[in-house]
């Protein structure tokens, strides 16, 4: 179990989203651009 203060993990959690936002978006991106 993770001994991290809840901030941070709260601060993981969010920047885990992020990434995987700015992931779908660049292959949304990627797509459009190959039509």
């Amino acid at each position: 179990e993770l001994s991290l203060p809840p901030v941070k993990i709260h601060c993981s959690v969010l920047a885990e989203d992020a990434i995987k936002a700015a992931i779908s978006d660049y292959k949304n991106r990627k797509a459009v651009d190959s039509q």
